[in-house]
């Protein structure tokens, strides 16, 4: 009998074994299932939040020109709504995963994130008023040297930071592509535009190689951040509106174009930190790199302007671009 019952006891305990086997493999299964299910959920939206970040910039760079509101002007509408925005989308949405928003940087952070701040202000305001000053398309092609100001800019401040030879060379296109955008004939590229996007650049690169600093030693996510930078952003601009004077208030007209303007503003910047948390960094400079050629078409066709040697141009500048990104990743 105690044989019998041992046999008994044994089989009893293989059974149960192989259930949990078997309940842990459908438990295993289920998960794959429910990954796949998110992964492929993801793919399927990446293509429409790509769609949604290229559309939002075109329209907010099209708005930005039509407005035809001093540089300052625009720059403090767009901070202001973003700061209205991008407040939202943390608290409703908890785009931060906690929703709770971080709307003054911390003590140790405040030095380097003014500074950020006002590299990020000066950067949209010479930005919206070469608008004024040129085509988009002739705009677009030479924001695209910005990687030309990032490498001579990073030599100097981030100097253990070295660029290959290889992605130095993928300079020359960019620089190539800009320059044959500005003789092209009917382009209506001049020195003041020009030097103003030249300045634009060099303020975004500051603004990548001060933000480097500041995030390898403040832990803060890019949407208070850049909430962060849209608050100090708006102090800035009313700073210089009131010692230059309001009056340039009195010049906004189209409320609702104004306001389309300041929502896309905030949703291309956005959008595009969106898509890099779902794609690599090369895709993501590819994706990038791609937008601006988008761009020039989107301002040709409302605005006109862009010649067989502009589109050239344009499309050499986005190659070296490309380019560059891929090699910057190879490091």
């Amino acid at each position: 009998m105690t044989d019998i019952d041992s046999s008994d006891e044994k089989e009893l305990v293989t059974d149960m074994n192989d259930i949990e086997n078997q309940e842990e493999e459908e438990a295993k299964g289920l998960l794959r299932n429910n990954e796949d299910s998110k992964s492929s959920s993801k793919d399927k939206t990446l293509p429409l939040l790509i769609a949604a970040w290229y559309a939002s910039s075109v329209v907010c760079t099209n708005t930005s020109k039509s407005l035809k509101l001093p540089g300052t002007t625009l720059a403090f509408c767009q901070m202001l709504i973003s700061t209205i925005c991008a407040s939202l989308g943390i608290v409703l949405f908890k785009l931060d995963g906690v929703g709770k928003p971080k709307v003054w940087p911390a003590r140790k952070a405040l030095t380097i994130t003014v500074l950020l701040s006002f590299t990020f202000c000066a950067g949209f305001i010479t930005l919206n008023i070469s608008l004024g000053l040129m085509h988009v398309s002739s705009v677009m092609t030479a924001r695209a040297a910005e990687p030309v100001a990032t490498w001579l800019l990073g030599l100097f401040f981030l100097p253990n930071e070295k660029t290959p030879m290889n992605a130095v060379l993928c300079l020359v296109p960019i620089v190539l592509g800009a320059g044959l955008s500005a003789v092209a004939p009917g382009s209506n590229m001049n020195a003041s535009g020009f030097c103003l996007v030249m300045l634009c650049n060099v303020c975004f690169s500051l603004r990548t190689i001060v933000t480097k600093l500041l995030k390898s030693w403040n832990d803060i996510d890019n949407y208070n951040l850049f909430l962060q930078l849209c608050i100090l952003g708006s102090l800035w601009q009313g700073v210089i509106l009131i010692t230059t004077g309001v009056q340039s208030l009195k010049q906004i007209v189209n409320i609702p174009i104004l306001l389309l303007n300041g929502v896309t503003f905030y949703l291309y910047m956005q959008l595009s930190w969106v898509v890099m948390s779902r794609v690599g960094a090369v895709t993501h400079s590819v994706c990038n790199s791609l937008r601006r050629p988008v761009m020039c078409a989107a301002g040709w066709l409302v605005f006109g302007g862009m010649t067989s040697w502009g589109i050239a141009g344009a499309m050499i500048a986005t190659a070296g671009t490309m380019l560059y990104a891929r090699e910057k990743q190879r490091l």
